[in-house]
């Protein structure tokens, strides 16, 4: 049938990608080979368990709809959004695993500039207003009002870290709210951003470790909320790269969390002008490792 056909194209798309994100582990040189062995297989278990989910989801809406079994125009449009969503889903997580794979082989272009902090900030928090209102949370911009700088950075990639960190905040607080704050020049030539949640919270000893690859902070909610587990190895990645930092100043197991990142703040020429756009691309020899 065209759904058993859908599968066999995409299945082995995805053990590609999870092959990838698997060898990735085994890259890092400092990680003793029984450690990346079990990361290897760890990954591989919890990847392939994230991939079919959303792709079962869209398997299964999308046959209920072939075979006319939506019993309203309501019904089917409301299957249609599951399907959408859940390929939303899938992409994401596709995504997390290819982005992490190119930061490994050195293949990251970074367009850096100056770019207005302001908009981009709003625009995060605007985006992840939706889901904090489904979940009945508090989504706090404390940022209103306040004059913001100009920071160099690749602007589409500070949106995704910032979107991440957001998205976990969301993802991992049942009830209460979370706040969004910025303080210019801390540290001395940096604005740092405070995303703090009333959340299930981080362990003390898993403050580090929730900055690895493949590394949960808690595998029963990562089960429970699903993702690639990649997000915040990605994040710290990306903004060591355009010269800042992230990392979890509170992390307490039910009590919440509060993360940070500082961003650069932007150089601006004699006249006041910002100085013209930088382009930073990764080679080979300057691989994280």
């Amino acid at each position: 049938s065209t759904l058993v056909l859908a599968e066999l194209l995409i299945c082995p798309f995805l053990l590609i990608v999870v092959f990838l994100g698997a060898v990735a582990i085994g890259r890092r040189v400092a990680m003793p080979i029984e450690i990346a062995r079990r990361r290897q297989l760890e990954f591989t278990a919890d990847a392939s368990h994230e991939l079919r989910t959303p792709l079962n989801s869209i398997l299964g809406f999308s046959k209920l709809i072939l075979d006319g079994l939506a019993h309203s125009r309501d019904e089917e449009k409301e299957f249609l959004r599951d399907v959408f969503s859940s390929a939303q889903h899938l992409l994401g997580l596709v995504n997390d695993i290819l982005d992490l794979e190119h930061i490994e082989r050195g293949k990251v272009p970074l367009r850096i500039e100056p770019v207005s902090l302001r908009t981009v900030l709003d625009s995060c928090v605007a985006l992840m207003a939706v889901q904090a209102v489904e979940k009945n949370l508090e989504l706090r911009n404390q940022t209103e009002g306040q004059e913001l700088p100009r920071v160099d950075v690749d602007e589409v990639r500070l949106r995704q870290i910032i979107l991440n960190v957001l998205s976990n905040a969301v993802k991992f607080t049942h009830e209460g709210w979370i706040a969004v704050r910025a303080v210019p020049n801390q540290p001395e030539g940096f604005v740092r951003l405070e995303i703090e949640d009333t959340g299930v919270g981080i362990p003390q000893e898993k403050k580090e470790a929730v900055f690895e690859k493949y590394v949960q902070a808690a595998p029963v909610h990562f089960r429970q909320q699903g993702g690639s587990g990649l997000g915040l190895a990605i994040s710290r990645r990306l903004i060591t790269l355009m010269g800042g930092a992230i990392g979890v100043q509170d992390g307490h197991t039910g009590r919440g969390t509060l993360l940070w990142i500082t961003v650069p703040l932007s150089d601006f020429g004699p006249g006041g002008e910002p100085l013209p756009p930088k382009s930073a691309v990764l080679a080979s020899s300057g691989k994280l490792s």
